[in-house]
């Protein structure tokens, strides 16, 4: 989750918009690479869609798991 939100955060500088990024401290310890690499990227991606495309001002990335699955959604204020 270190990746993510520095990857927000150097985001967020260089846009100058607001992007948040979210996930509970007890699920930031249990998630190995093989499983956070991959939704890295599609945060990532997701991220790029919605200042690029949508053009958002405010993005908020939300990594959540409920019986034993991962949730990561992506919103924001873009068309």
């Amino acid at each position: 989750m270190q990746a993510l939100h520095r990857y927000c955060d150097r985001l967020a500088d260089a846009s100058g918009r607001l992007i948040r990024c979210s996930a509970p401290a007890s699920l930031q310890a249990v998630l190995d690479p093989a499983t956070f690499n991959p939704l890295l990227r599609i945060a990532q991606e997701a991220i790029r869609n919605a200042l690029r495309h949508a053009g958002a001002l405010q993005v908020d990335v939300v990594l959540l798991e409920s019986q034993r699955r991962l949730w990561l959604t992506v919103e924001d204020d873009g068309r």
